[in-house]
């Protein structure tokens, strides 16, 4: 189980990461859009200095944000997300449309130690078939992120190789009429 950021309050984020390290938390779903990942990187950055955890004990995850789809700027893109974390590396980066440009420039992010895994967020059966069948790929995607849609359920039976991590919003009572009932249904 990890912690995302997302419906944090600006102001309140740092203490939130904080928390959520002392309490167990390993893993942190960060996006550029969520504007917050400097107090992300305070947070982790304090519990490091204070010995609680090291880097290495920690998956951090960000993600390309449709903003920065361009090949041209991938690269500055995840360096801006790794400086506001305060970090040297990202453990997933995730992409969330299916373009071969940018997808050559995330792998060049692998070759560069910038990233451990490309990713790839809310993608269907024909999106990731098109990606494995892409001639030359270099590294598969090592996970997909879902925002708990139906329409992902046969990602899951037909990939079974490609992890899947479900990101579903607990709290933030001002969002909560804008959500919808998550019902889980056996495919």
């Amino acid at each position: 189980m990890g912690r995302s950021p997302c419906l944090s309050p600006p102001g309140k984020v740092k203490d939130a990461v904080k928390a959520a390290i002392d309490i167990g938390y390993r893993h942190f779903d960060c996006a550029y859009v969520y504007q917050n990942e400097n107090e992300v990187g305070d947070g982790i950055q304090q519990k490091i200095k204070e010995g609680v955890v090291k880097r290495e004990d920690l998956f951090v995850v960000s993600k390309l944000w449709s903003t920065f789809h361009e090949k041209s700027l991938v690269k500055g893109a995840c360096q801006k997300t790794l400086d506001a974390l305060k970090l040297n590396y990202l453990d997933l980066y995730l992409h969330i449309t299916c373009r071969s440009k940018r997808r050559i420039a995330m792998e060049e992010l692998v070759d560069a130690g910038l990233v451990k895994a490309i990713g790839i967020s809310n993608f269907n059966h024909e999106q990731i078939e098109r990606i494995l069948n892409k001639p030359g790929l270099k590294y598969r995607p090592a996970n997909n992120q879902v925002s708990c849609l139906k329409a992902t359920a046969r990602c899951l039976r037909d990939h079974e190789d490609l992890l899947m991590s479900v990101l579903l919003q607990w709290g933030g009572r001002e969002r909560a009429e804008s959500r919808h009932r998550m019902h889980f249904q056996p495919f």
